[in-house]
């Protein structure tokens, strides 16, 4: 058996909500940068429709 999968069998038993908290660094950064993208748009959208776009 693999290191990969016995980790996985290992995180599939712990609770959810502690499952952040044993996030590898790769899975992070993963989280994040699929995450990052929508923050930008929002962002944008918020300042071209509300802040520049408004005067």
């Amino acid at each position: 058996m693999s290191r990969h999968t016995s980790s996985r069998k290992i995180r599939e038993e712990i609770p959810r909500q502690l499952q952040g908290l044993l996030m590898s660094e790769e899975q992070i950064v993963e989280r994040l940068t699929s995450f990052f993208p929508h923050v930008l748009v929002d962002v944008y959208k918020f300042l071209v429709e509300e802040g520049f776009g408004a005067h």
